[in-house]
């Protein structure tokens, strides 16, 4: 359902429209919301750490940095 989610335009990392459609989906597994707000929030959290901690690694590895990238200079 998140995924199917990520279809519909939001704002940059989906905030908010993670949270809803995870909190949404799990309802039909357990009916304490604030369970499922709190394992959306840290699932997402884990996600972009992984997505910009990997992507940082990589940019150095190759010897790069984000100003190097900058294509406005």
């Amino acid at each position: 359902m998140v995924n199917l989610g990520s279809a519909i335009p939001s704002s940059p990392g989906y905030i908010g429209v993670y949270h809803y459609l995870a909190v949404l989906a799990l309802s039909l597994w357990t009916p304490d919301k604030n369970a499922a707000l709190a394992y959306a929030i840290g699932t997402h959290a884990l996600n972009m750490i992984a997505n910009v901690g990997l992507g940082s690694f990589y940019l150095s590895r190759e010897g790069l940095s984000l100003r190097s990238l900058n294509t406005n200079t």
